[in-house]
């Protein structure tokens, strides 16, 4: 094969391999979005509930007044927050854009494995003529299907996708001297993406709980 068309060939099939990985992590991430949110909202209804119920029977009005106001503020302001949040949930449509991106990804795995036919069996014998024939139809049906798909992976899910192929992309991950940054920078991407797309959740799930028996045990009287 001629050299040019090699290395074009090469780097298409690294872009496709790079999309649909990139896509195939936005679509897992938008679906533990949408599971996240759900159990998050779920947790926040069953803390108010819950407040309530401790309200009526651990009797408040005489003597711990001022916590059982404390509490009626917290179930106030919990249920305006499990509004709000519903809302907002519920107009970024998680599982809808998962499942989008998720079929988008799966052609461009069907395209991956076309090009990595083409490069094992069929160019290796063809004339340059007949290579570029093979070649510009895949190009056009990448950019077919990336236009096709309404959704778009993000940056976060393109830099999560070399973190996890970090020996793959030895120009982002390499060594500094004699400190190897590859593996601690891969972690960081990791634990920060974490951090950034669940934090909300996480602290929806695990804070409310601990935080009324902190009120309890300082404003008990």
């Amino acid at each position: 094969m001629n050299d040019k068309l090699n290395q074009y060939t090469d780097k298409l099939n690294r872009k496709v391999w790079i999309t649909k990985g990139s896509r195939f992590e936005a679509s897992r991430k938008l679906s533990l979005q949408s599971q996240l949110s759900i159990t998050s909202i779920s947790f926040l209804s069953i803390y108010a509930i819950g407040i309530s119920i401790i309200q009526n029977i651990i009797d408040l009005t005489g003597q711990c007044r001022s916590l059982n106001n404390l509490y009626t503020i917290t179930a106030i302001l919990l249920s305006v927050f499990i509004l709000v949040l519903s809302l907002l949930e519920g107009l970024k449509n998680y599982q809808l854009r998962a499942e989008r991106l998720y079929n988008n990804a799966k052609d461009l795995s069907k395209l991956y494995g076309k090009i990595d036919y083409l490069l094992s069996f069929e160019l290796e014998h063809k004339n340059l003529n007949e290579q570029q024939k093979f070649i510009e139809p895949i190009n056009n049906e990448y950019n077919e299907l990336i236009d096709r798909c309404q959704e778009n992976h993000d940056s976060d899910d393109y830099w999560l996708f070399k973190a996890k192929h970090l020996k793959d992309f030895p120009e982002d991950f390499k060594n500094i001297g004699c400190v190897p940054i590859g593996w601690p920078r891969s972690c960081w991407i990791q634990i920060s993406y974490i951090i950034k797309h669940y934090w909300l959740y996480m602290i929806s799930i695990a804070l409310p709980l601990p935080l009324f028996i902190w009120l309890y045990y300082i404003f008990r009287c």
